[in-house]
């Protein structure tokens, strides 16, 4: 899970040398590489760019659909390094456990970041709240809006890169504070009495990793999760992400994208890897706005409610077809049951639901904090948890839903 646009960092780390490739200029320019099969089968043979660093952050259980195995995804990412001329460095993660083996066959001058003490420029989280995160990179403190261990970890892989293109470190971490995390990335979107986040995870390590953020940040609330498994999508995670999700203190299983499948085979799988004495915990609510709508209602003063999987997409894709899931609306404020928006909520955008961050709306202050925008669903629902909601059908398999 990376929830730090690496596009959006390496503007500030190397303002001197890094350009867009719409720019036209010969410079550096930042790019995620996906390992899928013509990707697999010839690895950035042709590719038109000099690639000097190229960056491993962490291999999770994804795309198994095309590839079969972790290995053979593993495979296809140490091809990407393998190639790099003996004039370009490869940085990778010396905290993950193919770290090594990733530079293990590669021509190009090897480089290591993380929090060991080998690393270039070893990193730690010294404070995390909902308001961001104080780290150290190296010699140097910086305080960040973004939260996360992952996002710490992020930091320093740009800020290592940085360095290795000749940035010094000072002005890099002098920029961190004015950076703001991709959208739908562990974005929270509202931050009064309920804590509301959104976020994109769809692989066990990376909903491993969101679930215990949520938690560190307010350790003594409770966990909301609404999330569901993406259809005509590797398969083979769905049981691992049901019961994880359902190590949340109330776990609603709902539709995320079903694509061709009916959602509720989809959640037939999840819910097959849910362990027996974990069933009480797990609601099931397939409309993805009643699902929104029913975590706001249980939701109490302390807690967080995390939706994951949509992130800021504006539609859900049924049957082939891509179905809108509302319209926009104004930017208004948000507040929990019982808190004036003026005292305590925060004015964000509303929008349709798991459209979250999908459009740039007028920024404000929370503390330091700017937020973008939010899911209308989500957003709406937390501002008006104590109104009388439509009732929601939330037994264990729910009949189809037109």
């Amino acid at each position: 899970m990376i929830s730090l646009d690496s596009q959006r960092l390496l503007p500030f780390c190397c303002p001197r040398t890094v350009k867009y490739l719409t720019s036209g200029v010969d410079d550096v320019a930042a790019l995620q590489v996906h390992a899928r099969p013509a990707i697999g089968s010839h690895p950035l043979l042709g590719f038109p760019l000099g690639l000097r660093p190229m960056r491993f952050t962490t291999l999770g259980h994804d795309h198994l659909d095309y590839h079969g195995t972790i290995e053979a995804y593993a495979d296809v990412k140490q091809r990407f390094l393998a190639e790099l001329p003996a004039s370009a460095f490869a940085l990778t993660n010396a905290d993950d456990a193919r770290g090594r083996f990733m530079v293990a066959t590669t021509r190009a001058r090897g480089a290591f970041y993380g929090t060991g003490p080998k690393t270039l420029l070893p990193w730690s989280v010294e404070r995390c709240d909902e308001r961001g995160m104080d780290i150290r990179l190296g010699p140097f403190r910086a305080h960040t809006h973004l939260v996360g261990e992952h996002n710490a970890s992020n930091l320093a892989a740009m800020a290592t890169a940085a360095t290795l293109l000749g940035e010094d470190l000072e002005p890099i971490t002098a920029a961190i504070p004015r950076l703001h995390g991709a959208r739908g990335r562990m974005q929270r979107i509202v931050s009064g009495r309920v804590l509301g986040i959104v976020d994109y995870a769809h692989t066990p390590e990376a909903l491993r990793l969101a679930l215990a953020t949520a938690r560190r940040l307010r350790p003594d609330g409770r966990l909301i999760v609404v999330a569901g498994c993406g259809g005509d999508r590797d398969r083979q995670k769905r049981p691992a992400l049901g019961a994880l999700i359902a190590t949340a203190d109330t776990a609603i299983f709902s539709s995320d994208n079903p694509r061709s499948e009916d959602p509720r085979s989809i959640v037939a799988t999840m819910l097959s890897g849910v362990p027996a004495p974990r069933r009480a915990h797990v609601r099931v609510e397939l409309d993805r706005r009643r699902a929104l709508q029913l975590a706001a209602r249980v939701a109490k003063p302390g807690d967080v409610v995390l939706a994951v999987g949509k992130r800021h997409e504006t539609s859900q894709e049924i049957a082939g077809t891509e179905t809108p899931v509302g319209r926009r609306r104004r930017a208004s404020r948000c507040s929990a049951p019982g808190q004036d928006a003026r005292r305590g909520g925060e004015p964000v955008g509303e929008m349709c639901p798991d459209s979250a961050l999908s459009m740039n709306l007028r920024r404000t202050s929370v503390g330091a904090e700017r937020l973008t925008g939010f899911p209308r669903s989500l957003g709406s629902c937390l501002r008006s948890m104590s109104s009388t909601a439509s009732s929601s059908r939330t037994s264990a398999l729910p009949s189809s839903r037109k």
